[in-house]
């Protein structure tokens, strides 16, 4: 039956071909063949290819398509006899080849040896040889008869870095990454425009129990240079830093800003540890981003990226708590740059809300505003000015402030608008105007955008505008001392603050605000290092508020203290406590985060 469909078909094409030149017909049987490829039904293209093929011996494509279809359906006898038909017709590599590789799969592997020598013996100096004999011994699963191969060629071509990225694959695929590194690295020798790509390709290999041998096949290349290779003396500071070797990373970079200075007269003097620093930065990755900008300040303070660095460098600083040292690099960036708002911004915050000076705050943030040039800027100095005059504890002057926040925030911001009403009603909140501040909680409204925090915030507002309805009775007793706590928080006076907490835990513990309070007491113990008392209190909490919403949120803090005290296991206990007794708690992320973190050495 496929003999009939075979000689139908070479008869369709042979007819075609008496008709016209290039008709049609060829393409559609081509692509029929190829969709039938598709489908995997390979008998039926490869019943087309042969069609085709008789008509047109010479043609590669269909040549390609019949032998692929002939392996698939392991018809290897038949491979063969096409090939053989093929070189009868011309003699050329990938003929010669396959030829190895049909008498390789009827078992008759000496015959294929003495084949594929006999070919590279026909075409000694041709690449494409060496290239479709390995790929076939990769066929059969014989890597490093591949690997041979391309070696033999490249001493028959004379040439040490043709089929470096065929080798580089066959030992990457091996496991053998330090050598595809060599090889990479021999390919970059013809293609040094390839670097970014051979880099990728090299940084992928850092994770391999290999990682430290890479390393070494990099230093050993630059190593034989007769000159610096900046490329790769880059290649090779990255791959320090992805193997966390940051000091020998940088001090690497340094060399190449010296090297690079001397080469030439556009070079941007400490781009490279710029970038590096930058990438650091951009990750959050702030210890080594530090590490690369104070290099660069150091020994090259005259270049263009060290005025970022230096405002890089004091915003670090103050991610890392080390606020007098952001300060003095702030008063020194300032000097150079007196109008930058976000540097000025910072300087206000730490002064606010780190060390507590709102007087000196606000004279840094008054200019920022009169001076704004857009609407955001100006809000976001006015809401600075509203928390500054808030701790000074001017409340009529930090309302004012506030609204004019709101009065510069566009009807779409619904996120900016949303925190300023808030700050708003906790300032009517301190000032006992209950039903003020209610009033302005309802006015924050959901958003597209920045949803978790929007949603976030109007549920506080909910729940402070509850707290409100639930102890509005005793708004002269209970309410007016939980005011005057919010009045003192703000101010930072946490010894004042403590002790109205203590007197609603102590005279009004019926009250529905009793359990907040007490939650609000311990946070308020913690933060002030008061931890003996923080755990007395979080201990007792469960036993005198059982119903309480809180429970969960005890427990999860009374785990974070006695972690910190390293008494990890019974904090265990009251994580899963948490897990188990209450499965819809807020806390259920935190605790099973907290649970995995928990290491065995600490039980």
């Amino acid at each position: 039956m496929n003999k009939i469909i075979l000689i139908t078909l070479v008869l369709f094409v042979n007819s075609t071909t008496l008709h016209a030149q290039n008709s049609k017909n060829f393409s559609r049987l081509y692509n029929a063949a190829l969709q039938d490829e598709r489908l995997r039904a390979y008998d039926q293209a490869a019943l087309k290819f042969e069609a085709l093929l008789q008509a047109y011996p010479q043609n590669n494509a269909y040549y390609q398509g019949l032998k692929r279809n002939l392996l698939r359906l392991d018809k290897y006898p038949e491979l063969l006899a096409v090939v053989k038909k093929r070189l009868s017709v011309f003699s050329d590599v990938a003929g010669n080849s396959d030829l190895g590789l049909a008498l390789y799969k009827m078992g008759r592997t000496e015959d294929a040896r003495a084949q594929w020598q006999k070919t590279e013996a026909l075409f000694p100096h041709n690449a494409a040889v060496y290239i479709q004999i390995a790929n076939g011994f990769l066929s059969l699963g014989l890597p490093n008869e591949a690997i041979d191969t391309y070696k033999r060629g490249r001493k028959e071509i004379n040439d040490a870095s043709i089929f470096a990225v065929e080798l580089a694959s066959i030992f990457s695929n091996q496991g053998e990454k330090a050598k595809a590194t060599e090889e990479y690295l021999n390919y970059y020798k013809k293609s040094p425009r390839q670097i970014r790509w051979i880099e990728t390709q090299i940084l992928s290999f850092l994770n391999s129990s290999d990682s430290l041998r890479v390393l070494d096949e990099i230093n050993k290349f630059i190593r034989d240079q007769k000159t610096p290779d900046l490329p790769v003396l880059q290649l090779y500071a990255n791959s320090l830093k992805n193997m966390n070797q940051m000091q020998e990373a940088l001090r690497i970079l340094n060399q190449i800003e010296i090297h690079a200075q001397k080469n030439g007269k556009n070079y941007r003097t400490g781009q490279y540890l710029y970038q590096f620093g930058q990438e650091a930065f951009r990750q959050k990755a702030y210890d080594p981003a530090l590490q690369a900008y104070r290099m660069l300040l150091h020994d090259w303070p005259d270049s263009r990226f060290a005025n970022d660095a230096a405002f890089k460098t004091a915003f670090i600083y103050s991610q890392q708590k080390k606020y007098n040292e952001s300060l003095g690099m702030l008063e020194k960036f300032l000097e150079r740059n007196p109008s930058h708002f976000e540097a000025n911004y910072l300087k206000g915050m730490i002064l606010l809300n780190e060390l507590h000076e709102p007087a000196q705050a606000t004279d840094v943030f008054e200019p920022l505003y009169k001076n704004g040039r857009t609407h955001d800027l100006k809000r976001k100095a006015a809401l600075a000015l509203g928390d500054a005059y808030l701790q000074k504890g001017e409340f009529s002057s930090s309302e004012k402030w506030y609204q004019r926040a709101l009065q510069t925030t566009d009807p779409g911001q619904i996120l900016s608008k949303n925190q300023v009403y808030y700050k708003l009603a906790e300032v009517h909140f301190v000032n006992k105007k209950y039903a003020l501040a209610k009033q302005t909680f309802s006015q924050l409204k959901p958003g597209a955008s920045s949803v978790n925090i929007t949603n976030d915030l109007i549920n506080d507002a909910l729940e402070f505008s509850f707290l409100i309805d639930d102890n509005l009775a005793d708004s002269t007793g209970v309410l007016a001392h939980y005011a005057d706590y919010k009045k003192h928080r703000f101010q930072n006076k946490l010894s004042d603050a403590e002790s109205e907490l203590q007197e609603i835990a102590t005279n009004f513990s019926s009250a529905a605000l009793a359990p907040v309070a007490l939650v609000e007491l311990i946070s308020l113990f913690i933060e002030q290092g008061k931890d003996a008392q923080a755990e007395t209190a979080l201990r007792l909490f469960p036993e005198k508020f059982q119903q309480s919403e809180l429970v969960d949120e005890v427990y999860f803090m009374l785990a974070e203290l006695l972690i910190k005290t390293e008494r990890a296991a019974e904090a265990k206990e009251y994580l899963n406590k948490i897990l188990i007794e209450y499965p819809y708690s807020t806390f259920l992320e935190e605790t099973r985060a907290r649970l995995r973190k928990i290491s065995p050495a600490e039980l």
